[in-house]
C-alpha cells in the first residue's frame, strides 16, 4: 500500500472549480441544465462528513486505516491539518452532495482518495463528474505527475466508475482487510498516460 511521502515536495494550491456539467460523458444520468463545484473543504463542513459517514464499515471503506468509528472533528482536523493533503466537496446547485481528497504522495504521483457520494444522491452520476473535476484540476497544476487510487476489490459499482475515467490496475494488495468472515483485497490504480484531456469538453477551470 501506498505510504505517506517523507521528503519535501510542493503544496498544490487549492483554488475553486465552479463550471457547469460536462455532457460528453455519456454514464452520466443527472440533469445537465444543473451547476456543479469542486470547491475546499473546511471545517465549517466536519459535521456533515461526520453525519455520511453513518457506520463502522461505511468508515473503514471510506477512510480504511487513517480513521476510527466513530468519526470525530478531532480525527478530521489532524488529518486535514497536513499540507499534502487537499480535500473538496462537490456543491450541486448550492447543496454539498460529495466528498474527494488529492493527497500528494510523492513529489511525481498525486492520489485521489476518499471518493464520496451522499445517500440520497448516489446513482446519478455525480461521482464521475467530480472526478473529472478533480482530475482536470490535478493536471493542470502538476501536468507531469501520475494520478492514481486504491479500491476495494469487491466494490464494483466504483471500480466501473474508475476504469470508464481511464483508471488501469496496478496491483492487488491481498487479505488487507477480515470483515465479516472474509479478507478484502485492495486494488492499486492508475491513470493511463495516454488519456485524454479531461478539459476538452470546456470546461472552466481556475488559472493564475
Amino acid at each position: 500500500m501506498n505510504k505517506q511521502a517523507t521528503h519535501k515536495v510542493e503544496r498544490l494550491e487549492v483554488l475553486d472549480i465552479r463550471d457547469n456539467l460536462d455532457t460528453s460523458d455519456t454514464s452520466d444520468t443527472s440533469d445537465t441544465s444543473e451547476s456543479l463545484a469542486l470547491v475546499p473543504f473546511t471545517r465549517a463542513q466536519y459535521p456533515l462528513l461526520i453525519d455520511w459517514i453513518d457506520s463502522e464499515k461505511l468508515n473503514y471503506l471510506w477512510g480504511g486505516f487513517q480513521f476510527t468509528f466513530p468519526l470525530t472533528q478531532s480525527q478530521l482536523g489532524k488529518h486535514f491539518s497536513n499540507s499534502l493533503s487537499h480535500p473538496f466537496l462537490l456543491q450541486r446547485e448550492g447543496v454539498f452532495v460529495g466528498f474527494v481528497e488529492l493527497f500528494q504522495a510523492s513529489d511525481s504521483v498525486l492520489r485521489i482518495c476518499r471518493v464520496f457520494i451522499s445517500p440520497n444522491y448516489q446513482g446519478k452520476g455525480l461521482a464521475s463528474q467530480m472526478l473529472r473535476r478533480l482530475i482536470a484540476f490535478a493536471k493542470m497544476k502538476q501536468p507531469q505527475s501520475e494520478i492514481t487510487l486504491s479500491v476495494f476489490a469487491h466494490n464494483y459499482a466504483a471500480i466501473q466508475c474508475y476504469q470508464h475515467l481511464g483508471f488501469e490496475r496496478t496491483e492487488i494488495v491481498k487479505n488487507v482487510k477480515f470483515v465479516a468472515g472474509q479478507y478484502w483485497d485492495l486494488w492499486l490504480m492508475a491513470l493511463k498516460d495516454d488519456e485524454s484531456d479531461f478539459n476538452s469538453s470546456g470546461q472552466t477551470l481556475p488559472s493564475r
